[in-house]
């Protein structure tokens, strides 16, 4: 089953996961985050219900959570070698025809400086 049946049986039962088996749970979680962030993969959909309970906790040394459905992950290499050729990312969010304020009336520049402080 998943986390989220752990979970959901745990609560239908009127118990709780005790604090061992959360601190594994969530130290194996972290880890396959952990190692996704190191080769620049961002999952997108994490939750309980995408990790797959493989075996009981700290049974044996193999990882017990297996996280599944890739389908909105980013490969951030991908996606910085789109914009490596620019000077400016999609990340910086700069509009150029904001950063003219030459045209603007003083009445116009004003409101942009509110807006910013905003």
């Amino acid at each position: 089953g998943t986390l989220l049946d752990l979970v959901n049986l745990t609560k239908n039962a009127d118990k709780s996961i005790i604090e061992p088996v959360a601190i594994y749970l969530l130290a194996e979680l972290l880890g396959l985050l952990e190692l996704l962030h190191s080769i620049n993969v961002v999952h997108a959909d994490i939750k309980p219900d995408n990790f797959l309970l493989r075996q009981t906790p700290g049974t044996s040394a193999a990882p017990s959570l297996q996280l599944i459905d890739f389908g909105k992950a980013i490969d951030m290499s991908l996606e910085i070698e789109k914009y490596s050729d620019n000077e400016t990312t999609r990340y910086d969010c700069i509009d150029e025809e904001e950063d003219d304020e030459t045209e603007l009336t003083e009445e116009e520049k004003e409101d942009r400086e509110i807006e910013k402080n905003e």
